[in-house]
C-alpha cells in the first residue's frame, strides 16, 4: 500500500526532525526566544506524527475489514450504553461499515467531532425517527466514522463496536487474522 509507507516515511522524517530540536533545545545554547520557537516546533511534530499515526491505524483498519469480509456469514456487531435506550447494530461491508435500521442514535454531539461525521448527521436528521433511531440502513467508510456517528463522541470503533458475547470488534479482527 503506496499510502501507507508515504505515512511511514513522513512519520520517520518527523521523528528525526523532532530528536535533532530535543538536541538543540537540550543544549541550551540558544536565547530564549528561539528556545521557544524549538519548543513550539517539538510539540507541532507530536501533534503531526499523532495525527497521521491516527490515519494509519484507521488505513490499516479498513485494510484488514476489507480482506475479513465474508459474503455467507455477517458477524454483527453492537453498541450498548447505558444513554441508549435501544442499541445501534451494524455490520462490515466490503467498503467499510453499515448501520442497521432501527439503531439508536444519540441526539447529542460533542463540538471537537469530526466534520465528515456533522455532515452525516446533517445528511441524515430526516432518516431517524421520534425516537432517534434510524428510518435506513446507512453505510460509512470504517467503524470508527459509524460508532462516531451514534454515539456523538470522540470514540474508537474498534473498541465500541462488539459482538452480542462482548467481543470488541478489534478483538474479533485479530481472531479472523490469526485463524
Amino acid at each position: 500500500m503506496e499510502s501507507l509507507n508515504y505515512i511511514e516515511k513522513a512519520i520517520s522524517k518527523l521523528l528525526e526532525q523532532d530528536e535533532k530540536i530535543k538536541e538543540q533545545y537540550y543544549s541550551h545554547i540558544y536565547d530564549d526566544v528561539l528556545t521557544e520557537e524549538l519548543h513550539r516546533v517539538h510539540h507541532n511534530i507530536k501533534r503531526w506524527v499523532n495525527q497521521l499515526s491516527q490515519i494509519r491505524s484507521e488505513m490499516i483498519s479498513n485494510n484488514i475489514l476489507k480482506s475479513t469480509v465474508e459474503s455467507s456469514h455477517q458477524t454483527i456487531f453492537i453498541i450498548k450504553r447505558r444513554d441508549m435506550p435501544v442499541p445501534a447494530r451494524g455490520i462490515i461491508t466490503a467498503t467499510g461499515f453499515r448501520i442497521y435500521k432501527g439503531s439508536y442514535i444519540s441526539p447529542d454531539i460533542v463540538s471537537n467531532m469530526y466534520n465528515i461525521v456533522k455532515e452525516m448527521r446533517r445528511q441524515n436528521a430526516n432518516n431517524l425517527d421520534e425516537l432517534s433511531c434510524l428510518i435506513i440502513d446507512i453505510d460509512f467508510d470504517n467503524p470508527g466514522q459509524a460508532a462516531r456517528f451514534v454515539t456523538g463522541k470522540q470514540v474508537n470503533g474498534l473498541d465500541e463496536w462488539k459482538t452480542a458475547e462482548g467481543v470488541s470488534l478489534k478483538r474479533f479482527l485479530e481472531i479472523c487474522n490469526d485463524g
